[in-house]
């Protein structure tokens, strides 16, 4: 079995990750941000996720806790570049 095959099946037996779970979760967002910042673009990010991504952040998150930075991540800096393109 691959590191990656392990880690999802390890992952899909943890109760917090399942589909109908809260899902990702932004810590310290409270209260309304402007149109365009930083935490308005990672809201909108995680709610484009879809299942396996939403995993994979679950993951990443988990694994690397405070080391794990979503506005470096390479799909989040990919999905920015794809929303500014026309």
């Amino acid at each position: 079995m691959s590191n990656i095959n392990l880690i999802y099946f390890i992952e899909m037996n943890n109760a917090a990750t399942l589909k109908g779970s809260m899902g990702p979760t932004l810590q310290g967002s409270a209260g309304p941000t402007l149109q365009g910042s930083v935490g308005t673009l990672k809201q909108e990010y995680l709610a484009s996720l879809d299942d396996k991504e939403t995993i994979a952040y679950n993951i990443a998150k988990g694994l690397m806790g405070t080391l794990f930075t979503l506005e470096k991540s390479n799909h989040y800096l990919e999905w920015l570049d794809a929303r500014k393109k026309p």
